[in-house]
């Protein structure tokens, strides 16, 4: 993880010294195309970052199927290329991106219930599992990756296709009967186990499962009803894919006890409602400003860890994204908050090879170079 965190500084700052694109105006109209034709469409300049983007990924991925969504400044676009699939009715595994709606559960907890990110997770975690962490890890440090704790514990089925299957909380009793030492504690180390135990002491300190967190904080508020840790009612889940030698189908994954690290399966109608929310709700905003409270910087000076958001800064340009995989899926969400922009990738295939993340910030990056580069509009009065 940390050597993507490093590449993606270094493929940012390559675009900000080097991306040319037209006016990224976007038309008022919602676009759904199941092709990427709509994407030469007149008046729409933003288009051509995308397409060549997303072309470019999907002939390295190979995805049998893509969906890009686009929201600027309150109008939007959504566009779908390769395998015809629903916009409303097809899920997919959104992988890590789950962490940030674990942020979130945790940003709601300390905005109405009192919560302090420096709060100690020890009694919650007993109350709810009736076993013991190493002593003093906080709710910020599990949110932010700062807690020491390793990136997946060493008794899971790591060679297995689907490798969360069957992992309980006896079997993480297990593991901690080892011992385990927080030797990089205080210091960013990407951990999928410490999102788990976040989601456990969230569980401990409320009393309610975090299933029941995530639908009542805010998949009922945001009206996300195709949302949810298994495949949502109402929906397919979509065969996902890797790609090693060759595209290959892959089973989907089951999260178990580690849910609140990469269990959500969404539709791309419902992840574009989380966009725009992120982007235009002033609930939202509030939300932010909790979870962007403890940042610790990632290697290099240009990315933070949040507490359920990545941070890429450089000047007056600030990304907040995350992004998600699966063996069968890749995800990814960003937004740009000084011009209201954000976008949504999400694709039916894996490939370490092409990450997501690579078109999704060309497209950001580009859009934002060229909104800088408009002039002002006068309003009138003004000289």
């Amino acid at each position: 993880m940390r050597l993507k965190i490093l590449s993606v500084a270094f493929l940012i700052l390559s675009c900000l010294s080097s991306c040319r694109e037209k006016d990224p105006t976007v038309p008022v109209k919602t676009v759904e195309s199941q092709g990427f034709d709509s994407l030469d469409a007149e008046g729409c300049d933003s288009c051509s970052i995308i397409k060549k983007a997303i072309t470019d990924f999907q002939k390295e991925s190979e995805s049998p199927s893509i969906f890009i969504g686009l929201v600027s400044a309150g109008k939007s676009m959504t566009f779908a290329n390769g395998k015809s699939f629903d916009f409303h009715k097809s899920s997919f595994e959104i992988g890590s991106i789950t962490k940030v709606f674990n942020g979130q559960i945790m940003a709601v907890e300390m905005r109405e219930k009192g919560l302090f990110p420096t709060d100690k997770i020890d009694e919650y975690i007993t109350k709810r599992s009736v076993f013991s962490m190493p002593a003093g890890i906080t709710f910020a440090e599990l949110a932010n990756h700062s807690s020491g704790l390793t990136r997946l514990p060493s008794n899971m089925n790591l060679n297995s296709k689907t490798p969360y299957t069957g992992y309980s909380i006896d079997k993480l009793k297990e593991y901690l009967k080892t011992k385990p030492t927080l030797t990089t504690r205080g210091k960013y180390s990407y951990s999928n186990l410490g999102s788990a135990v976040l989601g456990l002491a969230l569980e401990g300190r409320t009393g309610i499962s975090w299933e029941n967190l995530l639908k009542e904080r805010i998949l009922n508020k945001i009206g996300m009803k195709h949302t949810a840790i298994t495949t949502p009612a109402g929906t397919k889940l979509l065969q996902g894919h890797m790609k090693n030698e060759k595209l290959e189908e892959t089973p989907p994954w089951d999260f178990e006890m580690m849910a609140p690290c990469g269990a959500i399966r969404s539709t791309p109608a419902d992840m574009m409602k989380y966009l725009k929310y992120w982007i235009e709700s002033d609930d939202a905003k509030k939300n932010l400003e909790k979870m962007l409270m403890m940042k610790i910087p990632v290697d290099g000076k240009f990315i933070e860890s949040a507490m359920g958001w990545h941070v890429f800064k450089a000047g007056k340009l600030e990304i907040i994204w995350h992004d998600g995989g699966t063996y069968g899926f890749s995800s990814f969400i960003g937004f740009i908050p000084e011009i209201r922009t954000g976008i949504i990738i999400m694709a039916n295939s894996f490939n370490l090879k092409a990450p997501i993340i690579k078109p999704a910030l060309k497209i950001l990056v580009g859009i934002y170079k060229n909104t800088m580069k408009k002039p002002a509009v006068k309003t009138e009065g003004q000289k």
